[in-house]
Formats: C-alpha cells, structure tokens, sequence
C-alpha cells in the first residue's frame, strides 16, 4: 500500500501518516504537532492498465473543529495525471491535455506550466466566491456529492463497498459518460468507457467517517492517475486494488519538493486538497509535493528546520512569518535571527539543494499595525525577506503577490489566490533553477 503513497514524509507505527517526525514529538509546540496528524497534500498516485475502478479501504474520524475551515464534503478526488486527456488548471478547471511530450523537468518547465498558468489574472475572491464556486462545481458534476441523485449523505457512515461509487456513477450515467445504470443498482459495470470521458474534469468520490471501501471509478482504462484524500478525516488507507481485472503498479517517483510553511501552504481556504497552491505548483514543476504546512503554527521552530534537514530533497520552499505578527508575537530583530537559524539548521542537511524563501503575502489589518513587540507584518516581511538574502536563498517578496480581494477573510486566500501564489513560486523555482544551470 505504501508504495502508492506520495507526500508522506513519517509513518507511525499504525500505519497512519504524519507531516513531523514522531520520535521527535517532544521538541515539537503542540499546535504543529496537532496539524501534523492531518495528511495535507498526501495522494495515491498509480498507473493503470486495463482497470476500469480501483477499491480503496480507510478508517477515518470525523473532522475537528479546527477541520471544519473547509466546508465542502469530504470526498476523494481523482485526477488524471498524464497519459492523454484532462488535467487541472491552477483555477480548478479542467483543460484537456497533449501529452506526447512527457511532463516532470520542473527547471524547464515550459511543457508543464499549463497546469498552473493562466492568460488573465483571476479574479479577487471572498468568502461568498468560495462558497459559490463550491455550489458551481456540484451543479456541474465535479462533486457528486452535492448531486441531487447523490444516495450517500455526506458525513454519515456509507454502507460498506457501495455508496461512493453509486453516487458517482449515477451522476456520470446522468451525463451520457458511463453505461447506463439504473440508481440504486450496485452492481459494477467493465464496459468500454466513451472517448468524450476523457475531456472529464476532477472526479470527486464522496468519503465519511468509519471504516469503509469505496469504488472510485477511471474516465480510462489506462494512464497515471492521483487521488487525493479526504484530508479532514484524517483516514489511514488499508487498501488499494483493481475493480475488475487489470493491474495497478505505482507511479515513477518524481522530484521531492518540501514545502515548509503555516495554514495557507496547509490548504486554507481551498475546497478540495488539489487546489492548495502547493499542490498546483507540484503539477505544474512535475515534482512530488511534499506539504509541511501547519496551520496556526510554523513560527520558524528550529526543531521543524532539523526534520526538513533530515527529509530527502530536491528542492525547498519556506513560507512563514503571518503567525509571527499576532498568535506567536515577534519583533523584528527576533524574527530575522530566527529566519537565519532555520536556513542555516536546513542547510546543514542540504547544502546544495534550491532553497526558495516565499516572505508573508499581504494582510491588511497587519501591514501597518504595530503587534505587541512594535513590529507590523511590513516590518516582519522585511525582516524575513533580509535573513533569505543574507543567507544567500532565492527569495520570492510575498507582499505584492496579492491583494485584499484575494482573501476570503482577510487572511487565507481563496481558490482564486492559490492559484496566482501557485504561478509565482512555480516561475521563480524555474528561474532560480535556470540560474543555478548557467552560472
């Protein structure tokens, strides 16, 4: 089963993952510790030939309180990864895909920019945008759960190996995309599936708390797919297997790219795990994503810079310092020192690795108000943005990469700001990589 997982830096010995290194749990504040236990980011990714479904096993819980920051249903939801026909955009939509030229030289970057670059900028988003974006992509079929011939409830216990499936099916069968079946049929159909499935968008499976199995059915026999967890429920994955006939092997490891930083690299306030920008930016670069975002922590804790030392890869991003204006109060001087320790503890375990410092992007009840230290989040973004300098990182200025209308609560970004972060971190990896080429 593991071998089908990506974006999971530690195990526990149950077999759940975790985004911090249990055997050093007691270094670790309790708030980062308490968002490690949620698999941000974590996937399935696999190749498929010959298979029209894929089984998935899991015990999940039902989301905390803290969890319940993303209020859409929690569902899997499935991508195609290459191999012809759809992708995800950095907005969400869905274009369908040349792929005769292979995607994952994240340096090069041009073939697979597609995945997060738009031709406009997209427009600001607030809180009503996300929810009405949400309803969008249910009326339109993205989310089956939200459908009205939709037999699963979302949140309650689903009948063991069914109802995840039923819903979805019914909706596509509804659509002309599959066999017609009739609601309420369990039964599973292998029949070939129309060419027009591959133009498809994310296919979204609805998950519940307990333990369960679901059919998550394939727009193709054959190609790579990811499938993203219903990360809110926190689920351990049992298993993995074929509907049907066919063979599911994992897909070739890509570049690892980890992304350290607070709750807007954890995914706030996306709907679904895939539109976090970190995420569109993992597609974009063709690198495995590696999401070490922990939300209202990641003050720049010495004992999560020695875990990335101690991580293998191949490129990094950092992205704190928001949670140093209020929740964790830091002067300037202290937040600048505390920048350079953590690059200098992450560079010990990776002395030439690209190492891509983002500084706090905007928040305006922030920019210009002195915390109880003195410091404004300007203040504090210079701060961050001098120690990446001095510490000879590429650096990319946070403060101009959004603007208020891109904030659902004048703090997280929406779907909308994700994608714009998505874009720009993906171009100044490529850049800085296309520097480290030349120089």
């Amino acid at each position: 089963m593991r071998e089908f997982v990506r974006g999971a830096p530690w195990w526990t010995e149950d077999g759940r993952v975790v985004r911090a290194d249990p055997a050093d749990r007691d270094r670790l504040p309790g708030d980062t510790w308490e968002r490690a236990g949620l698999p941000a980011g974590v996937r399935l990714e696999f190749t498929a030939r010959g298979v029209s479904a894929v089984e998935v096993t899991y015990t999940a819980t039902p989301p905390s309180q803290t969890d319940t920051y993303r209020t859409t249903p929690p569902v899997f939801t499935l991508l195609t990864a290459s191999g012809g026909g759809f992708r995800t955009g950095a907005n969400g939509d869905t274009e369908s895909v040349d792929t005769s030229t292979p995607h994952g030289a994240w340096g090069t970057g041009a073939e697979a920019s597609g995945d997060t670059e738009n031709t406009s900028t997209p427009a600001p988003q607030n809180a009503g945008d996300t929810r009405a974006k949400a309803d969008d992509r249910a009326e339109n079929g993205v989310a089956p759960s939200q459908q009205g011939g939709n037999t699963a409830t979302p949140g309650a216990p689903t009948p063991h190996g069914a109802e995840g499936t039923r819903a979805e099916s019914d909706d596509r069968t509804d659509n002309g995309d599959t066999p017609a079946r009739r609601r309420g049929d369990t039964r599973t159909t292998n029949a070939p599936t129309p060419p027009d499935a591959r133009a498809q968008g994310p296919l979204d499976t609805p998950a519940a708390p307990g333990s369960h199995s679901v059919w998550v059915q394939l727009p193709h026999a054959d190609g790579d797919f990811v499938l993203h967890l219903p990360e809110t429920l926190r689920p351990v994955l049992t298993g993995l297997r074929p509907v049907g006939g066919g063979v599911l092997t994992p897909r070739p490891r890509q570049p690892r790219w980890l992304v350290y930083g607070d709750s807007i690299v954890e995914g706030w306030s996306t709907s679904r795990p895939h539109l976090a920008w970190p995420a569109l930016a993992g597609r974009a670069l063709g690198v495995e994503t590696v999401n070490l975002g922990y939300a209202g922590a990641a003050r720049g804790e010495l004992a999560s810079a020695e875990q990335l030392a101690s991580l293998d890869a191949d490129l990094i991003t950092v992205a704190f310092g928001t949670n140093c204006w209020s929740r964790t109060p830091h002067s300037a001087r202290l937040l600048y020192e505390t920048v350079r320790a953590f690059l200098d503890l992450v560079r010990r375990g990776h002395p030439d690795t690209p190492l891509l410092v983002v500084s706090p992007v905007v928040r305006p009840d922030a920019e210009a108000v002195p915390n109880v230290l003195g410091a404004t989040l300007r203040d504090l973004r210079t701060a961050v943005e001098r120690a990446a300098l001095d510490a000879g990182t590429e650096l990319l200025p946070g403060g101009g990469l959004l603007d208020a209308g891109h904030l659902v609560d004048g703090v997280h970004p929406g779907e909308a700001g994700h994608a714009v972060l998505a874009e720009a971190v993906a171009s100044a990896l490529r850049k800085g990589h296309s520097r480290a080429a030349s120089s």
